[in-house]
């Protein structure tokens, strides 16, 4: 796991499009191996301690289901260990809410503002 140090003390992470969620993917798929010295549990926990997480582009990426699952994981370790999660995608509120699935909004319920975006143009494409 590559997560630094900000400059306030805390632990952040940033990965650029579906990067994080692929890298905890790959650590999770490896963790199923007996030979691995983490287990899938671990694999989470280690990503539940960073303080400021921001998870960009969700719903991109390979193995749609999996993610799902590791986004439910994650958010619900978090929750409970009262870290800051800032998630960013192209889906609206409700599209968001149908990929996730309602135990993982649930996690979100204390600690997620959801900011209306329906009406701004994406900036992708104009010159």
């Amino acid at each position: 796991m590559n997560y630094q140090k900000s400059v306030y003390g805390l632990t952040d992470h940033y990965s650029i499009r579906y990067k994080l969620l692929d890298d905890i993917r790959i650590e999770y798929e490896k963790a199923r191996s007996f030979t691995e010295k983490k287990n899938q549990n671990q694999i989470i926990s280690e990503y539940a301690e960073i303080d400021l997480m921001v998870i960009d582009e969700i719903g991109i990426g390979e193995n749609l289901e999996l993610q799902k699952t590791l986004i439910y994981k994650l958010m619900n370790e978090r929750d409970l260990k009262k870290k800051t999660t800032i998630i960013c995608s192209n889906f609206n509120f409700k599209e968001f809410s149908q990929f996730c699935g309602r135990p993982t909004m649930d996690r979100f319920k204390n600690t997620a503002i959801f900011p209306k975006t329906e009406n701004i143009k994406s900036f992708r494409g104009q010159k």
